[in-house]
């Protein structure tokens, strides 16, 4: 090995051939031969004749240097040259290396950098020719043991790297180190490295390797986990391994089923801490809708949390006998109850009973709705069991105090009378609601009076179980736990007898908002096993079970585990299931330590090294054409100089080049907006060639090729259909191309606009890179108003009847356009999706698919080429498809 300054040539032997470039000179150099001189009488008669054919008598000296400059760039660039050679691994080239890998749910946090450091490692096996071993430390998801995989070389074992994910459960360190111990034993690994996911390890483990790798920047994972000391679902923790010097932004996502963004809660967390505590006060619609909450980066299972039943759904029961359910008067309790709680929840309004027999989240007591004692004592197991009952007071309970254990604070007999002939005191209004009371934040209004309630005994009690007060400093709403659920006493009616108290807006906040403390109901109330029905991966993305995967189901009364029988996700059906987050299972973090003094200790950093090679041996092929280009110039051949310069040129674009405008009118072609990412423009051009394909085959539609625009100087007019993909590099349109579009869309043209993340979500509210590109972009642009696409849409059925419309991934919404102009025959002129179609659609040319969709396979990909049929069916044919609806009408006028 050959060294310079930072310069190291991994293969020294090649610059031997430099000794050859001066006979390469000298050969070159006296190449043509030196025209012979031949004496012929006859020279006269051709004295005067002259010719346009050229023969170079001497190679210029130029060309000569560029022709010898080749070879030697070419002969540096096969002997490696590498800029800050990072040293090579200790043992030679003999024995096996040992790669120790923590795979678990920490390991998501920064797994890109692990990649590359582990790639780093392979390029210092390769060099020294030593084959490599993996040994994951988390549990296989197909066997659920800890296995080594290898010896392998180092080229197979980068592809190895490139399809590892991290594992939704912990690690097994210490099985891990059992099989580091055998495998050890063996003799043939003459060095090993850790690559540490931050957390501890088992000592047995750390004594057994070389070198650990570790990085605090890197190995900083988070944990989510829902607050169960606090009532209700907006209580909220997240643990950070790691303290940082100065706060930091963090954002969480609400998602929806499908995959969009519902709502978001910006987050700072504290300097210093390594544990913050946090509420989300989500409205109970977008609460109703959330799938899945999950911290935006990093993304890992550990810092997603899955949403059922209890979160979702509180059922909430009006105990009523008869009369009151069918009353409609304003005098009513029952009434005014409906009024402010129907349009938020799911509500019913029934006999005691009949309710119990209900999974019901909370239940609600007027003063009018009289109970039997073995109905109390029925109410009371009830709560204590779990339940959230919200009592009314009244007349009746004023005089029947005694006794009633249905109370959250003991009460004086009889009632407080504040207007009347026989007392003088006056309605008395709210008054301020504390920071400990879980109706803190809403806003009390001024114009609520009231004239009548039942007194709590002024015990020390009552003061931390009082929610609200009135000015007097007399509880209004008290509430405390009895047994293992709560009851909340409002000490005035539910209607308009004792207060005005319902016909303000604060009184459906604070019913909402007590019955959000609820725990919601239980999915399964019998002892029955729960299969898996969505799954976490170790990036928290959930998706369906894996037929490889050894996930079974889970019983009613088992202990949860995070392991690979029993990873984190929804266990149960599509009507009941129950959530099993990981982050409820994990126990406090504890920082990686006890690494012995004798191992060595790197980042994740990236190495200095810099391989040159690629870079000589371009800078060789791009002389070497323009070698070629001078030597057919010099020898006068300029026209095949210049037809060689162009086909070099075009041949390496993408797409097809542009077409003259005649061409373009005399058949259909595809087209999609330039990013300038080259990777994207790739994936856009053979996606729609694989799609015209399809289309060829199946219609009679006949699609001539693919375009790529340049929307500030290339005509639009020409296309049926334009994709155009979102990109973060993107460079913003200038006023020419937004005016060029808005053209194109104002004539009648379609753009399927492609944010290509899964999370498009509803409005300005919207904040993933797509959307926020797609805002960027489409500034100068007047998009129409849009709505999620209905099920009767024409794209549903223009020519495959489709209920969905996968691309790459599945769950995205679809967009169009609310109200189509009548002047483009009303067919959407803008569609917007998530999905990455063009990546569905993608073939090379021996026809092969270039990407995996997810989850659905072969399946889910027939479905994105059916939904990219229907599409440019629409734009080639517009709305046909919906005026069928007239046949009928059209047949029986003519007779039919």
């Amino acid at each position: 090995m050959m060294m310079l300054p930072d310069l190291t040539f991994l293969s020294p032997l090649v610059l031997g051939a430099l000794a050859a470039v001066p006979v390469l000179w000298w050969m070159l150099r006296v190449m043509p031969p030196r025209p012979k001189t031949v004496r012929f009488p006859a020279f006269f008669l051709l004295k005067d004749l002259s010719t346009n054919l050229k023969a170079a008598a001497y190679t210029p000296w130029w060309l000569l240097l560029l022709r010898a400059l080749i070879v030697i760039l070419f002969i540096i660039g096969f002997a490696e040259p590498v800029l800050h050679q990072s040293q090579n691994l200790p043992g030679g080239t003999k024995g096996e290396v040992l790669l120790v890998i923590d795979n678990g749910w920490a390991s998501a946090s920064g797994w890109k950098a692990r990649q590359d450091k582990l790639k780093e490692y392979l390029q210092l096996v390769r060099r020294s020719g030593r084959p490599v071993i993996f040994l994951p430390t988390a549990p296989s998801g197909e066997d659920g043991h800890v296995r080594s995989i290898g010896p392998m070389a180092a080229e197979e074992a980068e592809a190895w790297v490139d399809r590892q994910k991290p594992q939704p459960w912990p690690v097994a360190d210490k099985e891990a180190a059992d099989v580091a111990q055998k495998i050890l034993s063996g003799g043939r690994v003459s060095y090993a490295v850790f690559f540490s996911d931050g957390l501890a390890a088992a000592p047995e483990l750390l004594n057994q390797v070389q070198t650990v790798v570790t990085d605090d920047t890197v190995n900083n994972p988070y944990i989510l986990r829902q607050d169960s000391q606090k009532p209700g679902q907006s209580g909220f923790s997240l643990e950070r391994l790691h303290a940082a010097l100065q706060g930091q932004p963090l954002q969480i996502l609400a998602y929806a089923d499908d995959g969009s963004v519902v709502d978001e809660l910006k987050l700072d967390f504290p300097a210093g801490k390594t544990e913050y505590a946090f509420s989300w006060e989500m409205l109970p619609e977008l609460r109703n809708k959330t799938a899945r909450l999950a911290l935006r980066e990093p993304v890992m299972a550990s810092a997603s949390l899955m949403t059922d039943a209890q979160w979702r759904q509180h059922p909430v029961g009006v105990v009523a006998n008869a009369g009151q359910k069918e009353g409609r008067d304003f005098l009513n309790e029952v009434y005014y109850l409906r009024r402010a709680l129907e349009a938020n929840n799911q509500m019913s309004v029934d006999q005691l009973d009949a309710l119990l027999k209900m999974p019901l989240s909370a239940l609600i007591l007027p003063d009018s709705t009289p109970l039997t004692a073995a109905e109390k004592v029925e109410l009371l197991d009830w709560v204590q069991q779990g339940g959230f009952l919200i009592r009314f007071a009244g007349p009746n309970l004023a005089a029947n105090t005694g006794g009633d254990a249905l109370l959250p604070v003991p009460l004086r007999y009889g009632q407080r009378a504040m207007e009347g002939a026989l007392t003088w005191e006056k309605p008395v209004a709210l008054g301020d609601i504390s920071e400990q009371s879980p109706l803190y934040g809403l806003t009390v209004p001024h114009d609520v009076m009231v004239s009548r309630q039942v007194l709590a005994d002024p015990v020390p009690e009552v003061f931390e179980k009082t929610w609200l007060q009135l000015e007097d400093g007399t509880p209004l709403v008290t509430g405390g736990k009895m047994g293992k659920g709560t009851v909340v006493l409002v000490h005035t009616s539910a209607g308009p007898e004792w207060s005005n108290f319902c016909y303000s807006g604060l009184y459906v906040e604070a019913l909402q908002r007590m019955i959000s403390l609820s725990n919601g109901i239980s999915d399964y109330r019998v002892q029955t096993a729960l299969p898996p029905l969505l799954l976490l991966d170790g990036f928290g993305i959930p998706g369906t079970p894996d037929s490889r995967t050894m996930a079974a189901a889970v019983t009613a009364d088992q202990e949860f585990e995070p392991l690979p029988q029993t990873p984190p996700g929804l266990y149960g059906d599509s009507r009941e299931f129950k959530a099993f987050n990981l982050g409820a299972y994990l126990p406090r973090m504890t920082a990686l330590k006890g690494i012995p003094e004798s191992a060595a200790v790197e980042t994740y950093s990236k190495a200095e090294e810099v391989n040159l090679k690629p870079a000589f041996i371009k800078g060789a092929l791009l002389l070497l054409l323009l070698e070629t280009l001078v030597t057919f110039w010099l020898r006068g051949v300029v026209a095949f100089a210049a037809v060689l310069l162009a086909t070099m040129i075009f041949s390496s674009a993408p797409a097809v080049a542009a077409e003259d405008e005649k061409d373009l009118v005399s058949g259909i072609y595809l087209a999609y907006i330039e990013t300038g990412d080259q990777d994207i423009d790739s994936v856009s051009y053979h996606g729609l060639t694989g799609l015209g394909q399809v289309i060829t085959a199946r219609t009679t539609a006949r699609i001539k090729g693919v375009v790529a625009l340049n929307p500030d100087s290339d005509p639009l007019a020409y296309y049926p259909v334009i994709y155009w993909p979102m990109s973060e590099r993107q460079l913003g349109l200038s006023v020419t191309a937004a005016r060029n579009i808005q053209n194109y869309l104002s004539q009648g043209g379609m753009i399927l606009i492609d944010t290509r993340d899964r999370q498009f979500g509803d409005g300005e509210g919207s904040s993933t890179l797509g959307a926020r590109k797609l805002r960027e972009l489409t500034q100068n642009i007047q998009i129409p108003e849009l709505m999620s696409i209905p099920k009767d849409h024409i794209l549903t059925r223009s020519f495959y009847l489709l209920d969905d419309f996968p691309g790459r991934y599945v769950g995205g919404k679809l967009w169009v356009e609310k109200e189509p102009s009548p002047r483009h025959d009303s067919v959407t002129s803008v569609i917007i999706g998530s999905n990455d179609w063009a990546a569905a659609w993608s073939k090379d040319e021996g026809d092969r698919n270039l990407f995996m969709v997810e989850p659905g396979g072969e399946t889910q990909r027939e479905m994105a080429y059916r939904f990219g049929i229907n599409l440019v069916m629409v734009a080639l044919t517009g709305n046909y498809k919906a005026d069928q609806v007239h046949i009928p009408y059209i047949l029986e006028r003519i007779g039919q």
